[in-house]
């Protein structure tokens, strides 16, 4: 009976016990789950090697880029290159203190060998056929690499989704071309406003405002934002300009005031090789003010001269024979030197307001941007500026170059069909 009477009292508690166990279990279900992403949608790409597409468009200086179109094809999920390191090694430019802000990185060596020193491991050297993977944000410095240094690197950005939950450091970086004016404040207002999880969780959902500095803006090319490194590239184009054409326009119409047009209508050389003739030594002039223009920018204000100097005087070569096509047109018009200085005046004020020097070529009206295509300026800044802040070729703003040269054939052509070996 005593026995019994254990039992019995045994099973209430054990009754009890179950509804406490069953109680947890929907007290531990209760809690909401974070829904987990969707895979992203992946789609087949194949990328065959071509020359032009290494560009030196990231974030080294001192490497040329191959896109590989990882990124595209995995919507964002990774991304993969080939970088080729430009030579001589530079340590002053290469050596520097970094780390990646990433989730996996992983760097293979196509050619060549590659020397640096990683936090926590010490100075490693990488050759030919050797792979290693770095750690998310490990501080390390490129010591040393050979002439011909090729290397594929495979990268998975940083999880935004986590990084959104906490205030510890940004969600995302805005990588900004400095070498254009208007659009590092764009960017700047852009980055400041609000931001919500891509699944309204976390501490920033139900529309909840995310405070600066969440979003990083990292101005490349001009990381100080220096006004004096957007203007004086530009500054070149204008003093050119104003230059130029004042010389050209009054060229022609001087000879005849003077009385030496009869000299010329005497000589054996057709309209033409006087035209030409006449361009030449003011070719030279213009090269010799670029040169002190560039002297003088890295003396008083240091602004540098990232790319090659004869790609920059090449597309001042261009930029100068256009412009002065421009003065030769405007002397063939005017029949005094000052209607020829009036009339050089009226090309120079739609160049220097419309050409993107002084207000943002993208917010004017369209009338006013269609009308800046036609002047040679407007051009001659994007070569200028991508020449000596990006270090870009000739090869990569060809475009703006076609149209310097259409533009000189135009002015030449005309100047040459308006001009008449005759005194009338």
């Amino acid at each position: 009976m005593a026995t019994a009477k254990r039992k019995d009292k045994a099973r209430p508690r054990a009754k009890q016990t179950g509804r406490k166990t069953s109680s947890a279990r929907r007290a531990v279900s209760a809690k909401p789950r974070l829904k987990t992403a969707k895979p992203r949608k992946q789609t087949f790409i194949a990328s065959h090697f071509d020359e032009r597409d290494f560009k030196q468009q990231g974030l080294r200086r001192y490497a040329k880029y191959r896109d590989l179109g990882i990124a595209a094809a995995t919507n964002g999920l990774a991304q993969a290159h080939v970088i080729r390191l430009i030579p001589p090694c530079d340590p002053a430019e290469v050596s520097k203190r970094h780390f990646h802000d990433v989730e996996f990185q992983m760097i293979y060596v196509l050619k060549g060998w590659i020397k640096g020193e990683y936090e926590g491991v010490g100075v490693v050297t990488m050759r030919q056929g050797s792979c290693w993977l770095q750690p998310p944000r490990i501080k390390h410095t490129v010591l040393d690499y050979s002439d011909d240094c090729e290397l594929l690197e495979v990268i998975i950005p940083a999880d935004f989704e986590r990084r959104l939950q906490s205030d510890s450091r940004p969600v995302a970086q805005v990588l900004v071309d400095g070498s254009q004016p208007t659009i590092a404040g764009v960017v700047g207002g852009l980055a400041g406003m609000p931001l919500i999880t891509r699944h309204a969780m976390g501490v920033y959902s139900g529309g909840k405002r995310m405070t600066p500095p969440r979003v990083e803006v990292r101005t490349l090319y001009n990381p100080e934002k220096r006004t004096a490194v957007q203007i004086v590239p530009a500054l070149i184009g204008v003093i050119l300009t104003m230059t130029m054409v004042v010389f050209t326009a009054s060229a022609i119409v001087r000879e005849r005031e003077r009385g030496n047009l009869e000299l010329l209508i005497a000589t054996p050389l057709g309209r033409l090789e006087l035209m030409v003739g006449k361009l030449l030594p003011y070719v030279v002039i213009g090269l010799i003010q670029v040169t002190i223009i560039l002297i003088a920018g890295r003396l008083l204000f240091g602004v540098p001269v990232v790319g090659s100097l004869i790609n920059l005087y090449g597309a001042a070569l261009a930029f100068i024979a256009a412009t002065l096509g421009l003065g030769l047109f405007v002397s063939t018009l005017a029949q005094t030197q000052f209607q020829a200085f009036q009339f050089a005046f009226l090309t120079m004020l739609p160049s220097i307001l419309l050409s993107g020097f002084m207000f943002p070529f993208e917010g004017m009206p369209k009338a006013a941007q269609w009308i800046a295509q036609i002047l040679p300026l407007t051009h001659f800044n994007v070569i200028i500026r991508g020449v000596m802040l990006r270090g870009a070729v000739l090869p990569e703003v060809w475009p703006q170059l076609a149209k310097l040269a259409v533009f000189l054939v135009f002015m030449l052509t005309v100047a040459v069909l308006r001009f008449k070996k005759r005194l009338d």
